[in-house]
């Protein structure tokens, strides 16, 4: 699988497929033929930007791979790794798994009530996450923006005052902001600037933001 993202992503592919790319909806999918061999594309991503997922046979991939620098370099397409979308991710407020999500996180705590449906369906757990739906105590992923340049890591601790609120699930500086940013777990509803983000004792002031998934970390 080879992730082309950014604003010119469609346009950039578009030349090497049949199907329209600008008809495929988001989280949506086709199968279609990629250099004239067959393969899917998806309207995924992770990044927080628009742009396509594509999977071909391994065969495929390096003339893919090939095609694509050769036809991109000239508008600015770069090669980016895991690092590169992690903090674009989180920019993006977007859960990761091992992270924001795992099997202890209920979707309600991790900001994704979006893609549960409970009415007229039963289901393992269906139970449980009716009762978490509407639970006041329930945790509640926040961004945090920090001040200065130092990082806030997984596991760090959140507090206010002398009350321990929360927990720090990713953290990273934002080079398109020059901000450091994480997200975090919190057990207090209120907004300020009065938290701390800390580790071994040493606390960085921080600010809440919201966590939109539409929006990224915003104020």
């Amino acid at each position: 699988m080879l992730a082309l993202q950014g604003p010119r992503a469609l346009e950039l592919l578009q030349p090497l497929v049949p199907a329209e790319l600008s008809q495929i909806r988001y989280y949506h999918a086709v199968e279609t033929t990629i250099l004239n061999r067959p393969g899917l594309i998806s309207r995924t991503g992770y990044t927080g930007e628009d742009g396509v997922e594509v999977i071909v046979p391994a065969a495929d991939a390096l003339s893919l791979w090939t095609t694509l620098f050769d036809q991109g370099t000239p508008i600015g397409l770069l090669p980016c790794g895991l690092g590169c979308r992690d903090t674009l991710r989180l920019e993006a407020a977007m859960p990761l798994y091992g992270h924001e999500l795992n099997e202890s996180i209920d979707p309600f705590s991790a900001g994704l009530s979006f893609a549960v449906k409970l009415d007229g369906r039963e289901f393992p757990g269906r139970d449980v996450l009716a009762t978490k739906q509407h639970d006041p105590q329930r945790r509640k992923r926040v961004g945090l923006k920090l001040a200065g340049r130092r990082i806030a890591r997984e596991g760090a601790t959140v507090w206010i005052a002398d009350k321990q609120v929360g927990d720090i699930t990713s953290g990273t500086f934002s080079p398109t902001l020059e901000q450091s940013l994480a997200m975090a777990r919190r057990g207090d509803r209120g907004r300020g600037r009065d938290s701390r983000a800390t580790r071994s004792g040493d606390r960085s002031q921080t600010a809440v933001l919201s966590a939109s998934r539409n929006q990224g970390l915003i104020a």
